[in-house]
């Protein structure tokens, strides 16, 4: 059974460095990024079938939805999440759903 790890805002910096080493170490990765040159750039580079990416708005609750199924439908199952993105919002805690 694979080991499918999703990783938010994987595509560059500390998200992308911690993807290649989960697949240095038999994970499947499941890159959920908004920046879709970047997702281009990683796949152009990596040519690694254990790697897999999901044109993700984290913000949006019908994006990662879909995205989680289309990895889990692409992997057969999820064992981790780590959540690296990082989002702007603009109103108090209280008030987020």
């Amino acid at each position: 059974m694979n080991r499918n790890i999703i990783v938010t805002g994987g595509a560059q910096g500390i998200g992308k460095i911690t993807a290649q080493h989960l697949l240095m170490n038999s994970f499947t990765v499941s890159i959920f990024d908004i920046d879709e040159e970047a997702i281009r750039e990683f796949e152009i580079e990596s040519g690694n079938s254990s790697l897999a990416f999901f044109q993700t708005d984290i913000s949006d609750e019908e994006s990662v939805k879909k995205s989680v199924l289309l990895s889990n439908a692409r992997f057969g199952n999820i064992s981790g999440l780590i959540n690296n993105a990082a989002i702007q919002i603009d109103k108090p805690i209280t008030q987020l759903s």
